[in-house]
């Protein structure tokens, strides 16, 4: 019997060493409410000035219930704790807060053996540091998802299988909604909100994209919304990979850019009513000036024929003066044409070999003239190497040095107007070339430099003085740029402007300089067909080849033409390449194939001067090509060199 008691007595001592080392407050009372077992954490926690030993065999009721009194949380705690202990039944795992503010989980169980009811086992654990890193945990998570629910986009969160883990306010308002589709996906969303399943389908396709590439995704999503209106989502999709590389969720976030894609749809819908506007501008502006060569032509032709009919000294002078007038309103043509072509970027330049300072007399040779007649001292200044050959458009270089000029003699009344030119720099295959165009006209004022080179820009507000469209310095610009050079300006009031071009052009193998022939090859009389439906123009065709010598046929349409092809034999047709009827290239073909007209040589005459127009003409079949207005001489001498290149074939 001894034996027992001291093992019993030794395993009470073990346990007694146990339950002091537990950080939890434990306490053990007998049937009839004394402490028989006490811990030091239980006494600490109901804050008792006693040892855990002192409490042994005391009444364990009035010191519970003094700490039990404490409690706010829950309300009348004592009462109900009361009521359980009289049952003889357990608590557990209960939260009450203290008065101090701390917080317990209180835990009491019974010790009952049958009908044998041995006290209680009371439990005390201090969960206050636990209690607020909760409270710290769940203020961080509502204060992450008020900023989430706050921004103005989109934001989920997807599980790897593209399932949803969380979704903000702004992607679904309705909070139901939103805790329901926690753990679906997009088809059970577009099931539940008659959404087309092509949605679901898109996403599914965008997010396995995601998946494989590990990349973001971005995506335009366009939704009809609950009213019916169309909504634009900019999406994208953020794989997260864990440290192993792996997928641990995918971000996904989009904002609602539909106010800004309507404004994009109707700024888009403004520039194209704006080019569609600029290009019927654009097409007014060249049929204007294809449409204005027509009578132009008349008009200097008749003026041509009324120069050489034996005119009296005043009527010479008019005719000289209405010829002049003619010459203003042909620039004035050209540069409408040139303004329209430039707009639609239809300038295609046509490089040949050129040799550079012989062009540059050629272009001095005929300034020099009118500015002698101003009584303006005209220079002449250039550097550049006579065996130079440079690969370059030679009319639109001379156009360029014309305008600038042209320019400076019309607004220089007296002093002196020089062209300057020299090489800048010079490899085996390239040359940097600069030309400058000095005046000693008005200048122009500091606050208009910067606009000098705008369209429709008038640098001297007296029309009567200087008259012109404002265009010219526009597209020489225009044509300075297009061969990758660059144009300056340097003026100043009363003293006179300096133009300044710089243009790189590749060299290239010397070519002989062709002379210009001064007058038109002579031929024998030959029996000429003329297709033109306007009078004017027929008229004047008809004394100028008269005058030369030759017969003449008329035709006003492709019917009459072909009708007189085939009962005639011709030497040469004229035809107008732009016939109400039938357009010249499909005439020409018409005409080749006939038995009649298979050999005679065509020329196109046509008031269209774009150089494509040309290429068009030659490459269908005609023999050569005049654009209106023309010069007599230059009508004769075409004929004459098609008619001698048909002789030596």
């Amino acid at each position: 019997m001894n034996g027992k008691n001291n093992d019993f007595a030794f395993s009470l001592k073990r346990l007694e060493s146990v339950v002091k080392l537990i950080q939890s407050g434990l306490a053990v009372t007998d049937e009839n409410g004394k402490f028989t077992l006490v811990n030091q954490a239980f006494v600490e926690i109901i804050g008792i000035p006693l040892s855990s030993d002192k409490l042994i065999g005391l009444d364990a009721t009035e010191i519970l219930n003094s700490f039990l009194s404490k409690i706010l949380i829950p309300k009348n705690f004592l009462h109900s704790i009361n009521s359980i202990t009289q049952r003889r039944e357990s608590l557990l795992e209960k939260e009450i807060q203290l008065d101090t503010g701390e917080r317990l989980v209180i835990n009491f169980i019974p010790s009952i053996d049958g009908e044998n009811y041995y006290g209680y086992l009371w439990s005390l654990r201090d969960v206050s540091l636990q209690y607020q890193s909760q409270q710290a945990i769940q203020a961080n998570k509502e204060f992450y998802e008020e900023i989430l629910n706050n921004l103005p986009s989109d934001v989920v969160v997807f599980t790897p299988e593209h399932k949803y883990y969380y979704i903000n306010q702004t992607a679904i308002r309705d909070p139901e909604l939103r805790k329901w589709m926690v753990g679906r996906t997009d088809y059970d969303f577009c099931k539940i909100r008659n959404k087309d399943i092509k949605l679901a389908l898109n996403r599914d396709r965008l997010f396995k994209e995601a998946l494989e590439t590990r990349k973001e995704v971005e995506f335009l999503e366009e939704i009809a919304s609950n009213t019916g209106q169309v909504e634009f989502k900019l999406r994208n999709l953020h794989p997260v990979l864990n440290p192993d590389g792996e997928i641990k969720m995918i971000i996904g976030y989009g904002l609602d850019i539909t106010k800004r894609k309507k404004i994009e749809i109707e700024l888009e819908k403004a520039k194209k009513l704006a080019e569609e506007n600029a290009i019927a501008k654009e097409i007014m502006l060249t049929n204007v000036s294809h449409e204005l060569r027509t009578p132009l032509n008349g008009i200097n032709g008749i003026l041509e024929i009324l120069s050489d009919s034996g005119l009296t000294e005043e009527q010479k002078n008019l005719v000289s003066l209405l010829q002049h007038s003619s010459l203003n309103l042909l620039i004035l043509v050209n540069d409408l044409l040139n303004l329209a072509q430039i707009n639609r970027g239809e300038i295609i330049l046509y490089p040949a070999a050129t040799n550079i300072q012989h062009l540059l007399k050629n272009i001095s040779g005929i300034f020099e003239l009118q500015a002698t007649e101003k009584k303006i001292r005209w220079k002449f200044d250039s550097s550049i190497p006579e065996e130079l050959y440079i690969l370059a458009d030679k009319t639109r270089v001379t156009q360029i040095l014309n305008n600038l000029i042209g320019n400076a003699i019309k607004f220089t009344q007296s002093g002196e107007i020089s062209l300057t030119a020299q090489t800048l720099k010079c490899t085996p295959t390239e040359a940097q070339l600069e030309f400058r165009v000095k005046d000693t006209g008005p200048g122009i004022e500091d606050r208009l430099l910067d606009k000098v080179f705008d369209a429709f820009t008038r640098l001297h507000p007296e029309p009567q003085l200087f008259n012109g469209t404002g265009l010219g310095l526009n597209i020489t610009y225009n044509l300075v740029k297009l061969q990758g050079g660059t144009i300056e300006v340097k003026s100043k009031i009363d003293v006179g402007s300096e133009f300044i071009v710089r243009i790189s052009f590749p060299i290239v193998e010397n070519e002989p300089v062709h002379k210009i022939v001064s007058s038109p090859p002579k031929i024998s009389q030959q029996n000429i067909l003329i297709i033109e439906d306007h009078p004017v123009n027929r008229f004047m065709l008809n004394i100028q080849l008269e005058k030369a010598g030759h017969i003449v046929s008329n035709a006003e349409n492709a019917k009459i033409a072909l009708e007189l092809i085939e009962n005639n034999q011709f030497d040469l047709i004229l035809l107008d390449f732009n016939l109400p009827d039938i357009p010249g290239q499909e005439l020409i073909q018409m005409i080749q194939k006939t038995k009649a007209g298979q050999n005679i040589p065509i020329i196109a005459i046509t008031a269209n001067a774009l150089p494509e127009t040309r290429i068009i003409a030659l490459s269908s079949g005609f023999s050569e090509f005049i654009s209106k207005p023309y010069q007599t001489e230059e009508l004769i001498s075409k004929i004459a060199l098609v008619i001698l290149k048909k002789g030596s074939q």
